[in-house]
């Protein structure tokens, strides 16, 4: 008989989320290389982003990539977080993986074996450039291919948390109980985001 175990990631930032699929109000939310589930939660300018997830989850990798912005560095600066439920990263131990965007000051490529505490990703940049028109980057369906002009909402949200999910297991899910305007709580469990059912044994 197979044996499932729940492994969760959490907000990565308090404050209240701003857009699911859809910004909150209008708008589909573009996500990157065919990831799924983009989350914004607003305000946190300045602050540190963080990874926790269940202490379940028993190493990470820690890497680099770069999201869709016209804004340029660190607008489109991104930190993924590849989870493992075994220590030293295996690949055969790798479950799913959380794509962060707007990541200032990102925290170095590592690969640590993990024990259900905060590590700290980097910071939420404070404000983007206003007054700027810009084309953001294409990559198939990911993003807008028409020119926008946002000469005074910056970022559309201000200064917000970007995450999705990496769209490569069949056993990932969002939280069912997230909402436009819900009041989210850094590296809290109440405010679970991406949830993994894993075989263990």
């Amino acid at each position: 008989m197979t044996i499932y175990d729940n492994f969760y990631v959490y907000a990565p930032v308090s404050g209240q989320i701003t857009a699911l699929d859809y910004y909150c109000g209008d708008g589909y939310h573009p996500r990157n290389y065919e990831n799924v589930s983009p989350i914004d939660i607003g305000g946190g300018g300045g602050g540190s982003l963080i990874f926790k997830a269940s202490s379940n989850v028993k190493s990470i990798h820690i890497g680099h990539w770069s999201l869709c912005s016209g804004y340029g560095s660190p607008w489109s600066d991104g930190v993924y977080v590849e989870l493992y439920s075994a220590e030293g990263t295996p690949y055969w131990a790798k479950f799913g993986a959380v794509y962060y965007g707007h990541v200032a000051n990102r925290a170095a490529e590592s690969w640590p074996n993990y024990n259900g505490s905060s590590v700290t990703l980097g910071t939420v940049p404070s404000s983007c450039p206003c007054g700027v028109c810009y084309n953001p980057c294409c990559e198939g369906d990911d993003c807008w291919c028409t020119p926008i002009c946002d000469p005074c909402n910056c970022c559309y949200q201000g200064a917000h948390s970007h995450f999705e999910l990496r769209n490569d297991s069949p056993v990932s899910s969002v939280n069912p109980n997230l909402y436009c305007g819900k009041q989210m709580y850094a590296g809290d469990s109440s405010s679970w985001v991406y949830k993994w059912q894993v075989a263990i044994g």
